[in-house]
C-alpha cells in the first residue's frame, strides 16, 4: 500500500497535538528570558532568516505582544480551533518569534527543527480534520487520503535533511573524513567544558573521563556520522524509520550525558513523532484505559465485610 493512502487523518491530528503542544510549552517556558531579549541594547540585533526584513530591533512591549499573540494562536491550534486560518497565523508567527530570539548574538540551532515541523503542520489545511474542535464542530470537509499523508511525510523529510546537513558540515569541515576518528568529538567535549570553566560553570564529569579515553571517542563519532549522513534511508521504508528515530533520539542523550548540551526537542522525542503510527499507539493506550477502568468498576470497594454493628 502507497504511503500516500495508508496515513489516516488521526495521525496528522495527533502530530498537530504533539508538536504544538511542545511549542506551547516552549515559548510559555521561555517568557523570562524574551523579556530580557527585548530589553537588551539594541546594537546587539543581527537580524537572520525573516528577520533581516526588519530595520532594527523591535521595541520591547512590541515584541512581547507578539510572542503573547503566538501563545494564544497556539493554544487555538492545539484545541483545533479554525485550524485552516489560525495554522499559517501561528506557525509564521513561531517562526518569527524564534527567529528573533536567534538574532542576538547566539544561535540556537535545536530551535529550527520545531520551527520548520510546527511551519508544515500550520501550512496543511487537512491538520485539524481530526483530533479537534473542528472536527467535532463538522468542519472537516471529506478529503483524498493523500492529503493527510503529505505533511507527514514532509515532516519526516525535513528532519532527515537537517541530520543529513548536520552530518555533511562534519566532514566538510577541516577534520574532513577523520571527523570519525574520534579526536575531533574529543576536542568538542574537551572545549564546552572549558568554556563552562571559564565562565564559572560545573562541566560534566563525564568530559574528563571522555578526555583521557579518546580511542573510546571513535565509536560515538562513527555512529554519529551514520545516523547523520544515512538518514535519508529512514525513508525509505517505515520500521527503518522508526529505528533512525529511536537511535538519533538516543544519541541525543549521549551527547547530554557526555558533554552537558540539551537539544530538548529531539531529546523529548517530539522531533521523532512523525516517523511512528501514532494513531495505533493512541488507540492501543486508550483500550487499555478503558480495559483498566472496567476493571476497577468491577472490584468492589472493600474484600473484608463490614463490620457488625
Amino acid at each position: 500500500m502507497s504511503l500516500l493512502t495508508e496515513i489516516p487523518p488521526e495521525r496528522l491530528g495527533w502530530l498537530r497535538v504533539i508538536v504544538s503542544g511542545y511549542a506551547f510549552f516552549h515559548v510559555w517556558s521561555r517568557l523570562g528570558l524574551y523579556e530580557n531579549i527585548g530589553r537588551s541594547p539594541p546594537e546587539m540585533f543581527k537580524g537572520v532568516g525573516v528577520t533581516t526584513l526588519l530595520d532594527g530591533a523591535l521595541a520591547p512591549g512590541t515584541f512581547m505582544g507578539l510572542v503573547y499573540a503566538c501563545l494564544a494562536l497556539n493554544l487555538l491550534f492545539v484545541l483545533g480551533w479554525r485550524t485552516r486560518v489560525v495554522g499559517p497565523l501561528f506557525s509564521g508567527l513561531l517562526l518569527f518569534v524564534l527567529t528573533y530570539r536567534t538574532s542576538w548574538v547566539q544561535i540556537y540551532h535545536s530551535d529550527n527543527l520545531l520551527a520548520l515541523q510546527a511551519l508544515v503542520l500550520g501550512l496543511a489545511p487537512a491538520a485539524g480534520d481530526a483530533i479537534s474542535l473542528d472536527a467535532r464542530a463538522g468542519r472537516a470537509p471529506s478529503r483524498e487520503r493523500w492529503e493527510y499523508a503529505w505533511p507527514v511525510l514532509l515532516m519526516c523529510g525535513v528532519t532527515t535533511l537537517t541530520y543529513l546537513i548536520a552530518g555533511a558540515a562534519k566532514v566538510a569541515g577541516s577534520a574532513g573524513w577523520e571527523w570519525a576518528l574520534g579526536s575531533n568529538l574529543r576536542d568538542q567535549i574537551a572545549y564546552d567544558a572549558l568554556n563552562k570553566e571559564l565562565l564559572g560553570l560545573q562541566p560534566n564529569e563525564m568530559a574528563y573521563w571522555a578526555y583521557q579515553h579518546p580511542m573510546l571517542m571513535r565509536p560515538g563519532s562513527v555512529g554519529a556520522l551514520m545516523l547523520e549522513l544515512g538518514a535519508p534511508l529512514a525513508l525509505v521504508h517505515r520500521r527503518v524509520g522508526m529505528v533512525w528515530a529511536v537511535s538519533t533520539w538516543s544519541m541525543h542523550w549521549g551527547i547530554f550525558y557526555f558533554m552537558g548540551i540539551a537539544f530538548t526537542y529531539p531529546m523529548h522525542g517530539v522531533a521523532f513523532v512523525c516517523f511512528f503510527p501514532l494513531e495505533r499507539i493512541a488507540g492501543g493506550i486508550g483500550r487499555g484505559g478503558r480495559w483498566l477502568w472496567s476493571k476497577v468498576r468491577r472490584r468492589p470497594l472493600s474484600d473484608s465485610p463490614l463490620p457488625a454493628a
